[in-house]
């Protein structure tokens, strides 16, 4: 009774998140106005949410059928192209049948595959295609929201690698996941598809801020208690440790501040429990949330928002580089740090023990075995427990990843798509000074450059495609006439 009672408690905390939770700076709040030449669209779309949150019960009775449902529905939000599309985006990413731990169940597993038709990969195709196809045409449209910031030469780099994506995929027709690349590199399309959306209001922005840490608390209680499994808390996790010290530090009012530290609380809650990575990215969030929120002169603001930006850079750079280098392929350093109580023993362990053996595997079969089209589903060997196995899975990375599925032309190019995402990230945070544009900045930067160094789920399609969106749309923000000073009269200046 008293976890029922917990959770209710936080679910209604969290629910009174209201609009000033994240509304910019302190007690001169109601004297913040929006950027200019913002738009009058909102981010809440009641009918869109109702039919995402139909979506998620549907997944739970007949998960195939609600499969094909998710395509149709996510083909309409991609071309709606409104800020009212993200978090509907969201909602369509959770899976109730295949991510609650009852799916541990051997029966209840062989009953889903059961029902499986085997086209259900055209399902997830034909939205991830529509992607960069909306977008595409977005772009060659004179009407364009937000044309005159676009970033067309970064753009111009994403269609040059289209041609070889295409060829890599034609090469590995026929092969267990055969589409992934074309999938994956059209869903990385949702960052210009962001960067098109038109500037909304600050009023939207809270809003938007506001769904995301509901729909973020929520899913930690259903982890909590309900052994939900869902890459939406990696996702999410900055947002909710960033925005509790910005909210209490700002005075954003008593219920405010209340909510998003009950959040903040359950957030860490799950996160002692859980990875590393997720503890980290709280851990990050938090105190990037801090650093910011007593940034309070334009200066300090611009010199807080670089070195957040380089050191995360520095430290997923170096972290690969060290780990890869120095990692123990033998059974007895596994055993030794496995069976460690240490924290920092088994922190050591996930890096070195874990990851370290896969990141040089990678990094030995980019160098000796590079490809120009990429290849659909890439294979190196790697030395672990002692011995030599192939690895047929994910490099764990967001820097070999892109190179050794994408090959030695796209997978540069998809770098330097994500070196724009988090600098614009960087820029929004450094120039305006609204806690709620900084609160989805920090998110950004957190999940690339944090989340990046152990699983790049930043670059998994049917989980992270609002995530893109936000990071094109806060180009809008990243201008100094968007700031603080530029908004407000002369004599507030003063």
């Amino acid at each position: 009774m008293k976890m029922i009672s917990s959770s209710q408690t936080h679910v209604q905390a969290t629910n009174g998140i209201a609009e000033s939770a994240v509304a910019s700076v302190g007690h001169r709040r109601s004297r913040l106005q929006a950027p200019a030449n913002v738009s009058s669209a909102s981010v809440i779309n009641p009918y869109l949410i109702a039919i995402g949150i139909l979506y998620i019960v549907w997944s739970w009775v007949h998960l195939p059928s609600s499969i094909w449902m998710r395509s149709i529905f996510v083909c309409y939000l991609v071309w709606r192209m409104r800020p009212d599309v993200i978090l509907p985006m969201l909602l369509s990413s959770i899976q109730l049948k295949v991510q609650f731990g009852s799916l541990e169940d051997m029966e209840v597993l062989q009953d889903v595959v059961s029902q499986l038709t085997g086209f259900e990969q055209y399902a997830f195709s034909v939205p991830a295609i529509l992607y960069s196809v909306r977008t595409f045409f977005a772009v060659l449209s004179v009407r364009s929201a937000r044309r005159d910031e676009f970033p067309f030469v970064l753009f111009g780099l994403y269609l040059l690698g289209v041609p070889f994506v295409l060829t890599g995929t034609a090469w590995g027709f026929g092969e267990a996941g055969w589409t992934q690349l074309v999938r994956t590199y059209s869903f990385l399309s949702l960052y210009f598809y962001g960067c098109l959306l038109p500037r909304i209001a600050y009023r939207e922005i809270n809003r938007l801020v506001t769904g995301l840490a509901v729909a973020g608390g929520i899913i930690l209680l259903l982890a909590i208690f309900a052994r939900f499994h869902s890459r939406q808390v990696w996702l999410l996790m900055p947002l909710i440790g960033a925005l509790a010290p910005l909210v209490v530090f700002r005075r954003s009012g008593l219920l405010a501040s209340a909510a998003a530290s009950v959040n903040s609380f359950v957030g860490f809650t799950y996160g002692v429990s859980a990875t590393f990575t997720i503890l980290l990215e709280w851990v990050v969030g938090t105190v990037l949330g801090t650093g910011i929120a007593w940034a309070k002169s334009p200066s300090l603001r611009r010199f807080v928002a670089a070195a957040i930006f380089w050191s995360l850079l520095a430290m997923n750079v170096s972290f690969m580089l060290y780990a890869a280098v120095n990692h123990d392929p033998t059974l007895e350093g596994f055993l030794k740090m496995r069976e460690s109580d240490s924290s920092k023993a088994r922190a050591w362990f996930k890096l070195l023990n874990d990851r370290g053996p896969l990141w040089w595997g990678a990094m030995k079969e980019i160098y000796e075995r590079p490809t120009v089209c990429g290849v659909t589903q890439p294979r190196f060997m790697i030395t672990a427990l002692g011995k030599n196995q192939m690895w047929p899975y994910s490099t764990h990375n967001i820097i070999l990843d892109p190179l050794l599925r994408f090959g030695v032309v796209v997978g540069p190019i998809i770098l330097i798509l994500f070196i724009c995402a988090t600098t614009t990230a960087r820029r929004a945070l450094a120039h305006d000074s609204h806690s709620g544009v900084q609160v989805l900045a920090i998110m950004i930067l957190s999940n690339v450059l944090i989340g990046g160094i152990t699983l790049p789920y930043v670059m998994n399609e049917r989980e992270g495609e609002y995530l893109l969106m936000i990071a094109g749309l806060l180009t809008a923000y990243t201008n100094k006439s968007t700031g603080f000073l530029a908004t407000t009269s002369p004599a507030i200046r003063s």
